[in-house]
């Protein structure tokens, strides 16, 4: 309910959309996804680009993902073919993964021994806090985040006796993590896994046994993604593109945003072209515009300070702290989970403020917007 309340005006009420990257990079993939399946071609290949371009190599497509794919079904059997219908399936998506976040938190909480009342605390801030608000705009990375607190509540009962079922459920938290299309994101969940089991067998809250146990998890998730992960490898060692930051001076995202760029003008160009339109796809113009002007505030407005993934990184370190650590062990763990959190990254605007609280010329859906 309290995801359901947050985002109570982009899921219910008309006029109010999820800006930016969701609907200005993700809807145009699962768009051509969509059209394809519905027209009953492979949507693994795109033909529209020079020669083709093989599009199920594109990590960000997802097209390996089952969440994607059951969004895809879902905004077909709807039978109303129009790119708002289908922003409106993806945005439905990405609440339902902050949910199931907040679900598989509270579930590891309690294996903490939390009672309910701080299990759902903990759960709340989690689902709602720093990272997933200020990431709205990203479907990959709340995506793949979501399967953080699963991946740690199947490390923590694999610490404390081996299963089968749960070395399954590990393997397919990370491969999850995987297929959802956020690099950085995936790598946070695979490092704090590392980090938690090393700490727990550190801290004896688990036998070294464990470690072995994780390996075994990361090469079981790897294979499972050997459909997704060698096509991208050759896509990436093929393309033009790994030769972006040699060009940019950064990987762009939040160095762009914060101007640490060799060619800033440049890349506020790029931005305000609508090159989907410009290529004649037939998504509404308004659904692909990079600008936004959310409650008093223009789209080259001020930036907006949130925080970064290091919260969301040491957040299992947090966790650890519950009963078995004592003194100086326990002061040290705490202090360096504290600041971790409270680690700024000033200058990234955030979606979520607008997916709150609207935008002064918002459009509806189905009306153009100029």
């Amino acid at each position: 309910m309290e995801v359901l309340l947050f985002f109570r005006k982009v899921l219910f009420l008309e006029g109010y959309a999820i800006p930016w990257d969701l609907r200005g990079y993700h809807l145009s993939l699962a768009w051509f996804a969509a059209k394809a399946l519905q027209n009953g071609d492979s949507p693994l290949w795109d033909p529209s680009v020079y020669c083709g371009r093989p599009l199920y190599a594109n990590l960000t497509t997802q097209l390996f993902y089952p969440p994607t794919l059951v969004t895809l079904l879902v905004y077909n059997m709807i039978g109303q073919y129009r790119a708002e219908v289908l922003l409106y399936c993806l945005e439905w998506q990405l609440v339902l993964h902050i949910f199931a976040g907040g679900v598989f938190c509270y579930l590891f909480l309690r294996k903490l021994s939390l009672d309910v009342l701080p299990s759902l605390t903990g759960a709340t801030v989690f689902q709602l806090g720093a990272f997933f608000t200020s990431q709205t705009q990203h479907l990959g990375a709340v995506d793949a985040a979501a399967w953080l607190p699963l991946c740690m509540l199947a490390l923590l009962n694999l610490a404390q006796q081996y299963s089968l079922r749960w070395l399954c459920v590990l393997a397919g938290g990370l491969a999850a993590s995987i297929l959802a299309g956020f690099p950085a994101v995936t790598a946070i969940v695979f490092l704090s896994c590392g980090l938690v089991s090393v700490l727990m067998a550190v801290f004896k809250l688990g036998s070294w046994r464990i470690l072995r146990r994780l390996t075994a998890a990361y090469a079981l998730a790897v294979g499972i993604c050997g459909i997704q992960l060698l096509p991208t490898i050759e896509l990436t060692r093929l393309s033009v593109a790994k030769y972006r930051t040699d060009w940019l001076g950064s990987g762009g995202g939040a160095a762009s945003e914060l101007g640490v760029t060799n060619r800033p003008e440049l890349l506020r160009n790029l931005r305000s072209q609508d090159l989907l339109a410009e290529a004649g796809a037939d998504l509404p113009v308004h659904l692909l515009r990079n600008g936004y002007v959310g409650p008093g505030v223009s789209g080259d407005s001020e930036e907006i300070p949130v925080y970064s993934v290091v919260p969301l990184f040491a957040s299992p370190v947090c966790c650890l702290d519950v009963g078995r650590l004592h003194g100086s062990r326990r002061i040290r763990l705490s202090s360096y989970a504290e600041s971790c959190s409270k680690f700024p990254l000033p200058g990234v605007r955030t979606a979520a403020v607008y997916a709150m609280d609207g935008g002064s010329d918002r459009p509806r859906r189905g009306e153009a917007a100029c």
